[in-house]
């Protein structure tokens, strides 16, 4: 009798153990399930439109600490300035007066030959200026001559020694323009030998009879 005594205290003890654990998950189960609740809630809140606020927590900002730095400001008065456009440009197409100069000033086209121009006289070909030799049978009525234009001022010489550095050989311009060929005598005495191509005899004893007098001697300075 004694011992069935004791095996139902410990089947009782058994029971009340494993009822209050039983307790015990009911209670967690009920806890998890209130906060699942509570979440799917708020969530429910924030989809209607419904403002939540979260941020009562958070400390508040001090006045007059500002996080953006202030961006400057403009003047009403101020506009922006046109940019200048260059002389002759209109809505970006630069016009045909700029090309060509003002209104009336058409380029000069100057025709082949010799032209005289303040003083000075010239030779054209298309349109550009000539230097050096010229062998032409248009100036004034001269025929078939040989003319030195000066390679520094592009212009024809007159009347002067044709230095060998430039032209090639010395050679001495007429008082007309082109060159001597055969004897000449310039207006200071001095008297000037020179071949068909219009170059000078060489310095020295010279004995020839191409020029006036037939067979005679020659001594030619430098």
């Amino acid at each position: 009798m004694a011992r069935m005594i004791d095996a139902l205290k410990i089947a009782c003890g058994m029971l009340v153990c494993s009822l209050f654990v039983f307790a015990c998950l009911l209670y967690t189960q009920d806890a998890y399930a209130d906060e699942s609740t509570q979440d799917v809630s708020l969530a429910a809140a924030s989809s209607d439109g419904n403002e939540i606020d979260m941020l009562d927590s958070l400390p508040a900002v001090p006045d007059g600490d500002d996080t953006v730095d202030a961006l400057p400001e403009i003047d009403e008065g101020d506009e922006p300035q046109e940019q200048q456009q260059p002389e002759g440009l209109s809505d970006g197409k630069l016009s045909l007066r700029a090309l060509e100069g003002e209104e009336g000033d058409e380029p000069t086209v100057h025709e082949d030959g010799w032209a005289d121009e303040d003083g000075f006289t010239y030779y054209y070909v298309d349109g550009v200026r000539q230097t050096g030799w010229i062998v032409d049978t248009t100036y004034k009525d001269f025929g078939l001559q040989r003319y030195w234009i000066d390679p520094y001022q592009g212009c024809l010489v007159f009347d002067c020694l044709i230095d060998a550095a430039d032209a090639g050989y010395w050679a001495y311009a007429r008082p007309e323009g082109y060159v001597v060929r055969g004897w000449y005598q310039a207006a200071d005495g001095s008297v000037y030998l020179a071949d068909d191509d219009g170059k000078l005899e060489d310095p020295g004893w010279l004995i020839t009879d191409d020029y006036a007098g037939g067979l005679q001697r020659y001594y030619i300075d430098e």
